[in-house]
């Protein structure tokens, strides 16, 4: 059915995590919350954080930082086609992409 995914009964019993207080850095055509982070910025910071409370005495130093190549070169390529497609930004996004 239609809604979010993570009230599925059937994923109730999984373990799971919010990330809060993250900003998406991903500009996509929809009129969502900045606090909307793309798949691999969700990836990217919840691995960070689990990492983070794993190791509690060290600090983290950019070791799943190519998480972000990925991220960069989808977005890349979605911005070059949008703009072959001339589509145009929501009214939500204030900023040049």
């Amino acid at each position: 059915g239609n809604g979010p995914i993570y009230k599925h009964q059937a994923l109730q019993s999984l373990p799971h995590c919010k990330i809060r207080n993250r900003e998406t850095m991903y500009w996509r055509f929809q009129e969502k919350s900045k606090e909307y982070l793309a798949t691999i910025e969700a990836i990217y910071y919840g691995v960070i954080d689990c990492w983070s409370a794993m190791h509690k005495n060290e600090q983290y130093d950019g070791q799943f930082d190519d998480l972000l190549l990925l991220f960069a070169t989808e977005h890349r390529k979605i911005k070059e086609q949008n703009q072959t497609e001339k589509k145009t930004k929501t009214k939500f996004w204030n900023v040049d992409v």
